[in-house]
């Protein structure tokens, strides 16, 4: 126990300090003046002497003096409420070991103590290594050899220690360099591996397209399946190794989260076909559906889980269940769940589902494929997010998921000057593709002209092709790019266009197979309006060229796949036929929230003379309606008005031949209320979405 003395006229500092230090397990006396001090000192010999400055009689100055007159190893610290500058380089000077300003911090004063006694131990273990060397030249009686042992042993030790600095100098700059390597190795492998796929997946999605029989077209899909199925294992392995390097990144842009749960149950669905399996999701009351972070990865955790979720269960259902909470210190966060009614993980295993490579059971791989790759990568990027991820399970009753997220909420992301095009409107565009991948070119070319977009030029290289803008007059409305590529590569390319005066008005979208966290970010820098990874998939290709050409904003954030999405519904004239006025309410509420030009007719003939008079992309028709119902104004809309509007039955009808007798009279769906916002969408994206061939008119 190390033993300290305070010196200092005012009893309440001297007793509050001493019963401070004597919580912290120190032994300590107290003396009131100088005189008193230095007579404790010598009878208690303290390690740690703490004394005032300005005292009655013999001041702490005098009091440091003889201390260190004396051949005590105590360390003395000056502490003065009094004294200014000069006192304290007076204190100093006289070898004091620090110098503290009352009121003093206790905090500051135990850290000031622990150097001291650190001093102290040092000096000792000095003091005896001396006696030692001394002990050793007193018997050899060598003083000049004992003094060039020392000068060689000091001489010996600089040289170590420049060595020694030199080694840990060229280790740091040989593992920054691994770093940059094995950065430059994965964004390379990343480009290496997706570029073949985007050939595979991209020559799949076409050859689709063709005149192929059945077991042709079962070629296919397997084909398109297994190409999915390797991207999405080259995406985990390359993701364990930035987590590994420290180098996951996360974007913060806008999305929709609504959406978000839509597009990965669109991407599970399949995975549940054969199963008797329901697949859910509940938006609990209140809780906000836009937020700015990174949908791509939250897309990442949810797959990640929910796969896990269709593996591990053979009946039953997988909810995912979307609320808020708050943490410890108050703050609202995103809480998704992830539940199922699968086998359930056993209690010992539980700790280990989180790690890599790691399974519940040695036999899982066997059973049910999988690396053990997604949970570890999903809790590294909850926690990224600023959140956290943990498990509840039973086995044999199914386990449930949980994490949270620390998300800025926003406001929805439909912009007021993006107003996306109809597919139809792409026919005669231009556009330049730019690739140094013949395959790439090829895919891309074939999009194009399937989406009757005429292609002007195919360069396989930038340099190439801002060579042949020089040469236009009439210049493309279109620049689709590549992004790795040598020597000048597309943000180099795109920040070239956006400078020129003569080009900076076209559209350039980025096509990367460089999917790092990020590089949406300086895609927008470089001067990209769009940005879409590799390997590309159609539907949103088209989405993001559609959203691009309809973008009317002079700057802002750069439009991906997720904006485009949400905008998709955008600028849609729809025509609601509907008597009830709550059922009126939430309709056109929820079809302003999306974007669309909602207009109401409260009677079926009301409706027939505004079909008559708008042009509407789609009609929600109620059946049951004063002056004329639903079967007869879809009857004369289709006699004197159209036969192309997209007419969908709205209708609290639901009894057997319901559905029929909407059909026969010339709607195309049919939807029972309380109405479904999920089925909303679906039927909207069914007969309207820009993904739709386009109309013959």
């Amino acid at each position: 126990m190390s033993k300290i003395l305070i010196i200092d006229d005012e009893r309440i500092i001297r007793e509050n300090l001493k019963r401070l230090l004597e919580f912290d397990e120190y032994e300590v006396v107290i003396a009131g003046n100088g005189n008193e001090g230095l007579e404790l000192f010598n009878d208690f010999q303290p390690e740690i002497v703490l004394c005032d400055i300005r005292m009655p009689g013999k001041d702490g100055i005098e009091v440091l003096k003889e201390i260190k007159q004396s051949s005590s190893l105590a360390e003395v610290i000056m502490v003065t409420g009094h004294g200014g500058i000069e006192s304290a380089i007076q204190a100093l000077q006289g070898g004091a070991f620090s110098y503290l300003q009352k009121p003093v911090d206790y905090d500051e004063l135990e850290i000031e103590i622990k150097k001291a006694l650190e001093k102290q131990e040092m000096v000792k273990r000095l003091d005896q290594h001396v006696h030692d060397l001394e002990k050793a030249i007193n018997e050899k009686d060598e003083e000049i050899t004992r003094r060039k042992e020392i000068e060689k042993g000091l001489k010996d030790a600089n040289n170590s220690i420049q060595s020694l600095n030199k080694q840990l100098t060229e280790s740091k700059n040989v593992a920054e360099a691994a770093n940059q390597t094995k950065s430059a190795f994965l964004a390379n492998m990343s480009h290496e591996i997706r570029t073949p796929m985007n050939g595979i997946i991209g020559f799949s999605e076409l050859l689709r397209n063709t005149t192929l029989d059945n077991e042709q077209n079962d070629y296919v899909n397997t084909i398109c399946e297994s190409g999915n199925i390797l991207v999405a294992l080259i995406n985990d392995i390359l993701d364990v190794s930035k987590i590994e390097a420290g180098q996951i990144t996360l974007e913060n842009i806008g999305f929709n989260l609504e959406y978000l749960i839509e597009s990965v149950l669109k991407i599970v669905k399949p995975l549940v076909q054969g199963k008797d399996i329901d697949l859910l999701f509940e938006f609990e009351k209140d809780t906000p559906q836009c937020y700015e972070g990174d949908p791509t990865r939250i897309r990442q955790i949810l797959i990640n889980l929910v796969n896990n979720a269709v593996k591990f269960t053979e009946k039953g259902e997988i909810g995912i269940h979307i609320g808020t909470t708050e943490n410890k210190a108050g703050k609202k966060l995103l809480k998704i769940s992830v539940e199922d009614t699968g086998i359930g993980i056993p209690e010992d295993r539980v700790g280990l589902i989180f790690k890599a490579f790691e399974q519940a059971d040695s036999s899982t791989t066997r059973k049910f494929g999988g690396t053990g790759l997604g949970l570890f990568i999903s809790q590294s990027l909850v926690e990224k997010m600023g959140g956290n991820i943990y498990v509840t399970s039973q086995p044999g009753k199914g386990s449930q998921f949980i994490f949270t997220l620390d998300l800025k909420e926003t406001d929805a992301v439909v912009e007021s000057a993006i107003t996306p095009l109809q597919r139809e409107n792409l026919k005669d565009k231009k556009a330049l593709l730019v690739d140094d991948n013949k395959n790439n070119l090829r895919i891309l070319a074939a999009y194009c002209q399937e989406m009757q977009i005429i292609v002007t030029y195919k360069a396989l290289r930038a340099e190439e092709a801002l060579d042949w803008l020089e040469l236009q007059t009439e210049l493309p409305d279109l620049i689709l790019s590549d992004v790795m590529m040598p020597d000048m590569d597309g943000y180099e390319l795109a920040g070239k266009i956006k400078a020129h005066p003569k080009y900076k008005h076209m559209k350039v979208i980025a096509l990367t197979s460089d999917a790092r966290p990020g590089s949406a970010k300086e895609a927008q820098n470089s001067g990209f309006d769009a940005y879409i990874t590799k390997p590309l998939i159609k539907k949103e290709l088209i989405d993001v060229i559609l959203t691009t050409l309809g973008d009317n904003r002079d700057k802002g954030q750069i439009v991906t796949r997720h904006m485009a999405q949400e905008l998709s519904l955008k600028g849609l004239d729809i025509l609601v036929v509907e008597d009830n006025k709550m059922n009126q309410k939430f309709i056109l509420k929820y079809l302003k929230i999306l974007g669309c030009n909602a207009d109401l007719a409260c009677n079926g003939q009301e409706g027939v003379e505004k079909a008559a008079s708008n042009k509407y992309d789609i009609c929600f028709m109620d059946m049951m309606m004063p002056i004329m119902g639903g079967i007869e104004a879809t009857q004369e809309i289709r006699k004197n008005v159209s036969k192309d509007l997209p007419i969908i039955a709205l209708t609290a009808a639901a009894m057997k031949g319901d559905e029929e007798k909407c059909l026969l009279s010339g709607m195309n769906d049919y939807m029972t209320k309380p109405v479904n916002v999920k089925k909303l969408k679906e039927v909207l994206g069914k007969w309207v979405l820009k993904d739709k061939e386009p109309s013959k008119k």
